[in-house]
């Protein structure tokens, strides 16, 4: 049989050499479509993953390699024997970049060599890697035709570039079209026909694999161009006040002629401490991890070394950012999609694909999940300790913005600047992602464990299975006697017959073992209040083993809380879950014991509760759902682990929480918080939190239940008045909390989040942080010099911004002409100081400059700005430096100015009514949005 002939009817057997991030999701497709495939990589812990059916790409689901896996379609090897007998052979090997910024070739060029030793007739050998052009005809052709056998003769050889995009979920290896470029045209035809046979997109042919080579390379610097001129578009935006985002948008508008591209972020930095909890949402997946966790999971594993000592290894910087990450880079944590990392002397900067995290958005006050477009990691000397009455805790450098809130407003503040009696900000409710949860444990079963199938049996809730249905299905007598009889059919014949049977998968039970180790669950798990409750119990009193025969959950109860034992088997009885009971008299313990495999997998692997409680969580379908499920799983949680201590001769109260698994202690106080409880944090002991205070009884009266119930009946049957705590304040969406110490402590490193469009975060104990805010990589093209390395575009946009200080001066004095004014002795204030809005931080600040100029041309300069108390102006082209105070605002002081210059668009200001009182005014933020006054000016 010819190869053409093989390939369309899918007999031929094809290696892919290189199971990296494009080998393995390209072998485990062609096996999807029916290939036999045969994977090879020089990494022995790959080969013994792909086998075993572990994914350890994102792109690559475990269900999935497990699939091809099993029925024999794919396999790897850690050798290129398996080359023998390959009819087709994909080169998906990495080709880095080396310290003088070329490309690496010795992967192809060992690869090469091996695939010569088992070359033969009939046998076609494309290469995917990125390659300069020339490589495919001058270093793979050569060794190959070493053998004797003549390309296009005896065998066919062809380059398909790849094009994967890591993460992608829109375009991925089935539809994205490719292009392919043989030494001869029958190579060209077989390598399309070849994937034709696997993917739905175009093959696009080219003359040559040259053709081929370089069309990947227009790719790459096609991207590498735009990206450089968008960076510098920005910085010259920035200037002048516009949204380099929203001209972005507006330019998408037009359908020819244009493709957006998006600004990088910047270098540096203000950071948190690492310890600082975020919950992080990729796609369906969701976690809660420290910063520093965070960073790790999406750490590459080959990284750029720390410092850069010469200019060769500043190009590889600006290549790697800008151009390609290493073909080989793998992501740490499935979970995460391959992320770009660069590194800017001694901080590591990730660029992650389609992260986000749980943030608030301070306009509409309502939680959500925001962009991560950068995490970083640098070091730091120290760090600045806010801490806010009840022991609640932000660790940030001095620098970082942080957000207050005062006079019923948000401010921001740079964490040196914060004082005692400052409130922080703290979320209160919690976004709904899903607000039905309903789970097939079958389609759970046949994800995550087929091998169970054949284990357990279908029984009807109500229905009786009826003889006559199953002749009509074709069983024998005896099979349909004992079926109909027993009111059981095998889960495996239920999956075959399921529509000639009628019987529904909300109908049925599913059932495992016999006699004491008999059990049953319905199919169909609703996660409704009683459920969620019953999730609640087990996070707090429950523990999960796994023995050879089947999965234990045990749930254990003091002999006298007969109301949770009770409610705990009212759940179960009500949700058709088979268990048993025991009682242990030495520790006054009664155990509720369900032997269930498919309970225990729908606990540890769908819901991922935890099996321990070092490890105990909310799951996270249910923590994002609604607001009375989450108090639901609340109510379990509290009824195990709450603690009730009364005292009634002086009729107070605590109500106590502790658990050892941090992320569950994390997630009960969000909880008790967007029901209006504010808990104190412990000081003495971590991971454990207080509820005192009449207010905050009053509310959690009623979940507890059973004698620790009466006890809070009793506080408040004794009550006589209530105390208003004013340390915390509770509003609709959000808790304020005041600042009642500020402490400075040593530290090694420090982590940053940039995060679009909100700017903000939730960290720790649910408070409302600030990112982190940039710092303008002017410094890299001084520094670039060092290295004789010219950096065009960065040089380029430095220019233009040296430029705006002098042109809105020049528009200044323009203006004040127009009413026959100089700048000498004209009064003038200058609307904000710092060099973004909301941010008390005037580094890189066009003020300095402009204020600086002012003075010299003999002005009398205040300024106004609500986050900059005192600026001190010290500037080569004046000869003392000049100490400014902002003036305290009212629309009346305004008109004494002979013109306002606006160069910071603070939020909460009327500007209407700024451009009505003001004589004259020069807007480079374009803040004044209506275009009907004569009097202001716009750039």
């Amino acid at each position: 049989m010819d190869l053409e002939k093989k390939i369309k009817e899918k007999k031929a057997r094809v290696a892919v050499i290189g199971l990296g991030y494009v080998g393995l999701p390209t072998a485990v497709h062609i096996a999807k479509a029916g290939f036999e495939v045969f994977g090879i990589d020089i990494k022995r812990e790959r080969v013994k993953k792909v086998n075993s059916g572990n994914s350890y790409i994102g792109d690559v689901s475990s269900k999935e390699l497990k699939e091809v896996v099993k029925f024999k379609k794919f396999k790897a090897f850690a050798n290129h024997s398996p080359l023998k007998n390959s009819d087709v052979v994909l080169i998906c090997v990495p080709t880095p970049l080396d310290k003088l910024k070329n490309p690496d070739l010795s992967y192809v060029k060992e690869t090469t060599k091996e695939i010569a030793k088992y070359l033969k007739k009939e046998q076609l050998i494309i290469l995917e890697s990125t390659c300069p052009p020339e490589t495919t005809k001058k270093v793979i052709l050569p060794e190959l035709e070493k053998t004797g056998l003549k390309v296009g003769k005896d065998f066919y050889l062809a380059h398909c570039p790849e094009r994967l995009d890591p993460g992608n979920k829109k375009w991925n290896l089935k539809n994205i079209p490719r292009v392919a470029g043989g030494i001869t045209k029958k190579c060209t035809r077989l390598t399309k026909i070849f994937y034709q046979s696997f993917i739905e997109a175009e093959v696009f042919e080219v003359s040559s694999p040259e053709a081929a080579e370089m069309a990947k390379l227009l790719e790459n610097a096609f991207r590498l161009v735009n990206i450089s001129f968008i960076n510098e578009l920005a910085l010259l935006a920035g200037r002048m006040g516009i949204d380099i985002w929203e001209v972005i948008e507006a330019a998408k508008t037009k359908p020819f002629g244009f493709m957006p591209f998006y600004p990088s972020p910047k270098c540096g930095g203000h950071c948190f401490d690492g310890n600082q909890y975020v919950f992080v949402k990729n796609g369906e997946n969701l976690e809660m991890m420290r910063i520093s966790e965070l960073y790790q999971k999406i750490l590459p594993k080959v990284k750029l070394k720390a410092k850069v000592k010469s200019l060769d290894e500043l190009s590889v910087i600006f290549a790697t950012k800008f151009a390609q990450f290493s073909r080989e880079t793998t992501s740490r944590y499935s979970l995460y999609p391959i992320p770009n990392l660069v590194n800017f002397f001694d901080t590591n900067f990730i660029f992650p694909n389609r992260l986000q995290v749980l943030s608030f958005d301070l306009n509409t006050q309502k939680p959500g999940f925001a962009s991560i477009k950068m995490v970083s990691k640098r070091k730091e000397d120290s760090i600045i300790n806010i801490e806010g009455s009840y022991n609640y805790k932000l660790k940030v450098t001095k620098e970082h913005p942080i957000i207050i809130y005062n006079n019923h407003r948000f401010l921001i503040k740079l964490a040196k600047d914060i004082k005692k009696g400052d409130r922080l900000v703290i979320a209160r409710n919690l976004p709904s992602i899903q607000d039905h949860i309903k789970i097939d444990l079958i389609e759970m079963i046949l994800r995550l464990k087929p091998s169970l199938v054949n284990k357990i049996r279908v029984k009807p809730i109500k229905k009786k299975i009826k003889k006559k249905t199953l002749k009509s299905i074709g069983l024998n007598w005896y099979e349909r006697n004992l079926f109909s009889d027993c009111n059981y059919l095998p889960l495996n014949f239920y999956l075959k017959h399921e529509k000639q049977l009628s019987l529904k998968r909300d109908e049925i039970y599913l059932c495992t073992g016999y006699g004491l180790s008999f059990s049953q669950i319905k199919n169909i798990i609703v996660i409704d209040k009683s459920f969620a409750r019953l999730v609640g119990y087990y996070l707090a009193e429950g523990c999960l083993t796994e023995e050879k025969t089947t999965k234990r959950i045990r749930l254990s109860f003091n002999l006298n809380e007969r109301f949770y034992i009770d409610d705990v088997k009212k759940i179960l009885d009500e949700k058709g879950i088979k268990y048993s009971c025991y009682r242990d008299k030495n520790y006054q313990t009664f155990h509720l014991k369900i032997s269930s495999e498919i309970l225990g997998i729908l606990f540890k692997d769908v819901l991922k509760c935890g099996r321990n409680c070092y490890e105990m969580r909310i799951p996270f379908p249910i923590f994002f759902s609604t607001k009375n499920l989450r108090k639901e799983i609340l109510t379990g949680i509290l009824r195990g682990e709450g603690g009730v201590d009364y005292n009634d001769k002086s009729n107070s109260i605590c109500i106590s929480f502790y658990s050892s698994s941090p992320i569950l202690f994390e997630q009960v106080q969000l909880i008790l918080r967007e029901i209006g409880i504010f808990p104190r944090l412990c000081k003495k002991r971590e991971q454990l939190l207080e509820i005192t205070g009449p207010k905050n009884i009053k509310k959690i009266k009623g979940m507890i239940g059973g004698e620790k119930e009466k006890k809070i009946e009793d506080y408040i049957k004794n009550l006589r008045k209530e105390i208003d705590y004013k340390k915390v304040k509770i509003y609709k969406n959000f808790i304020t909390l005041k600042v009642s110490k500020i402490t400075q402590e040593p530290i090694r490193e420090v982590f940053s989040l940039e995060v679009e469009p909100t700017n903000t975060l939730i960290t720790t104990s649910g408070i409302i942080a600030h990112n982190c805010i940039p710092i303008v990589p002017f410094f890299l093209a001084s520094k670039a010099k060092e290295y004789n390395f010219w950096t065009r575009f960065i040089e380029l946009a430095g220019q233009i911004n040296e430029q705006m200080p002098h042109f809105v001066m020049t528009k200044v004095i323009w203006v004040l002409n127009l009413k026959k004014k100089s700048v000498r002795e004209s009064k003038v204030l200058v609307w904000g100081v710092s060099y973004k809005k909301d941010i008390g931080d005037t580094r890189e600040s066009a003020a300095y400059d402009i204020i600086a100029d002012l003075i010299r041309k003999g002005a009398k300069v205040d300024y106004f700005d609500p986050f900059v108390p005192e600026l001190k102006v010290s500037h080569r082209i004046i000869k003392n430096p000049v100490l400014l105070k902002s003036i305290k605002y009212s629309p009346q002081k305004i008109k004494k100015y002979d013109l306002v210059l606006i160069l910071t668009d603070h939020s909460g200001f009327d500007y209407e009514k700024l451009a009505q009182n003001a004589k004259l005014v020069v807007d480079t933020k374009n803040a004044i949005k209506s275009r009907k006054h004569k009097n202001v000016f716009w750039l």
